[in-house]
């Protein structure tokens, strides 16, 4: 409020020392005051006549005073509402602001930034298969970040049912979930055991293919190998990501695998984990 009155003071001082500047010339200072006068006596002379109008002289000088402090106030009213304003979006207008110069982060700096979005705080999956006789999946969230919208899926071939020219996988639906809890899992979700995949298969059939794990934000997607003699057990192994392989290989695969029985035991070059 105080600043307010201040700037508003020292705005009508600006117009005054403006107006004063103004008048200030003697030609404008005395066209005004005799404007004034000459304006004031021909009023008086053109309604009363002379006689009067010199009887009345003190009202008459009275009268100008009034009429030139009346002028001095629009003058001042006109400066400070308009001209003074005026000045300052001229000035304003005048100003350039000054050009900083552009600094940009050393090139290792974008390296540093890339590699921390792609491994800050995305979440990671990961997968277990248990119960060996008809086994079933476990679904991991190894991360210290929520896991949203996990889905999982097999693509896994009978090797005792299939025919030598290959044929479809188990009928094994694909799976989600809405989260998983950072480092917790979900499961066991019936993998063999549930229908129509339980009535296709037998104890002893080779089971081979692969399983796979993924959600939007997961750092990657998890795919393993898994090989398994139904009721007895098996394993599996992750699949590097330079190994993965198009749906259309894993047909030749299986088919390979049906013809070459120690074939699945090859395919691995990390380590194979139980399904315990």
């Amino acid at each position: 409020m105080v600043i307010t009155i201040k700037f508003a003071v020292h705005l009508l001082l600006q117009a005054f020392l403006l107006t004063v500047s103004w008048m200030g010339t003697s030609v404008l200072a005395v066209c005004v005051t005799v404007a004034i006068a000459l304006g004031i006596l021909l009023t008086v002379f053109f309604r009363k006549g002379w006689k009067l109008a010199w009887q009345e002289r003190k009202k008459n000088l009275t009268d100008s005073a009034i009429a030139g402090v009346a002028v001095w106030v629009l003058l001042i009213l006109l400066n400070l509402f308009y001209t003074i304003p005026h000045q300052i979006r001229q000035q304003a207008d005048s100003i350039h602001a000054p050009r900083v110069p552009s600094i940009f982060p050393p090139p290792f700096a974008y390296e540093h930034t890339k590699k921390a979005r792609a491994t800050l705080s995305r979440p990671d999956i990961d997968i277990e298969l248990v119960k060996p006789d008809r086994f079933a999946i476990y679904i991991f969230n190894d991360s210290d970040v929520l896991l949203n919208k996990a889905r999982w899926w097999f693509g896994i071939w009978d090797l005792d049912t299939m025919g030598n020219d290959g044929g479809a996988p188990l009928q094994i639906p694909q799976a989600h979930s809405d989260y998983i809890r950072p480092h917790e899992p979900i499961g066991p979700f019936a993998v063999i055991s549930q229908e129509p995949v339980n009535s296709q298969v037998r104890n002893g059939d080779r089971l081979f293919g692969w399983v796979a794990a993924t959600c939007p934000d997961c750092k990657r997607t998890k795919a393993y190998y898994v090989y398994a003699v139904v009721g007895k057990g098996g394993w599996i192994a992750e699949i590097p990501q330079d190994e993965k392989r198009p749906v259309e290989d894993w047909f030749s695969l299986a088919r390979q695998a049906k013809r070459f029985p120690d074939l699945p035991e090859t395919l691995p070059k990390g380590k194979k984990m139980l399904i315990r």
